[in-house]
C-alpha cells in the first residue's frame, strides 16, 4: 500500500494497454534508497464468473480499449440526444406534468399517454447516458 507521507513510487507493467491483463505486475520502490518494497507478481487467470463476463460486456464489448472508447462515444451520443426533452415543455405547459386526459377524445388520451411514455423513457435514457459517460 502506498503511503502519502512516504516518498514511494508504484510502477505497474502491462504488455498491452489493458489494466485487467493477467500478465500485469506491480513494483513498489522507496524513492530515497531505490530499494524494492513490494512486488506483486502476475496473477493466474481465474475462471470468470457470470458477473465478470457481464461487466466486461458492458464495459467494452469484449474489445478492451477500442470497445471502451466505442461504448464511451455511444454513451455521450445517447446523453447528448436525450436533451430533446425540452420539446415536452411547450406542448404540455398548460397541463400538470404527466396529466392524461381520459375524459376527452380518444385521440387526446392516446396523445397524452404517448407524451408521458416519451418523457419517462427520455428521463431513463438521460440517466443511462450520464452513467455511461461517467463509467467510461
Amino acid at each position: 500500500m502506498v503511503d502519502d507521507d512516504e516518498p514511494q513510487v508504484l510502477v505497474t507493467m502491462v504488455p498491452f494497454w489493458n489494466p485487467f491483463d493477467p500478465l500485469r505486475h506491480s513494483l513498489q520502490f522507496d524513492l530515497r534508497t531505490g530499494r524494492l518494497l513490494n512486488y506483486e507478481p502476475p496473477v493466474s487467470k481465474k475462471p470468470e464468473s457470470f458477473t465478470d463476463i457481464m461487466l466486461d460486456l458492458h464495459r467494452g464489448l469484449f474489445l478492451d480499449l477500442p470497445g471502451e472508447l466505442f461504448v464511451g462515444v455511444m454513451a455521450y451520443c445517447l446523453w447528448f440526444l436525450s436533451f430533446r426533452v425540452v420539446l415536452y415543455g411547450p406542448f404540455m405547459k398548460k397541463l400538470d406534468f404527466g396529466t392524461v386526459r381520459y375524459n376527452r377524445s380518444r385521440r387526446l388520451k392516446w396523445l397524452d399517454l404517448h407524451n408521458l411514455l416519451g418523457i419517462v423513457i427520455a428521463a431513463w435514457l438521460l440517466v443511462v447516458g450520464i452513467t455511461g459517460v461517467m463509467n467510461e
